[in-house]
């Protein structure tokens, strides 16, 4: 079984991913963009199903937290990001 922060992270940037994505089969036509914006939703749609689903979501309060400190060491003001289902 796949890591539920990894699934996370996959449902979250899978649509920035796909944007480049269709960006690349856009001189295709139409009809590659719209086949690429199905299949990257439906990447998420399984992503985010598989986070909701899974056994550990039945037993823990708070479902894979990704917490990142960004500029940590920073001298003005630290940025923290944080998100979890």
């Amino acid at each position: 079984m796949l890591d539920l922060k990894l699934l996370l992270l996959g449902t979250l940037f899978a649509p920035l991913v796909g944007v480049g994505a269709i960006w690349v089969v856009a001189p295709l036509g139409d009809r590659a963009v719209r086949w690429m914006a199905l299949l990257v939703a439906l990447v998420s749609l399984v992503c985010a199903t598989m986070v909701v689903f899974s056994n550990e979501a039945a037993t823990q309060a708070e479902l894979a937290v990704t917490d990142v400190s960004w500029l940590a060491n920073s001298s003005v003001t630290p940025l923290d990001g944080c998100f979890y289902v």
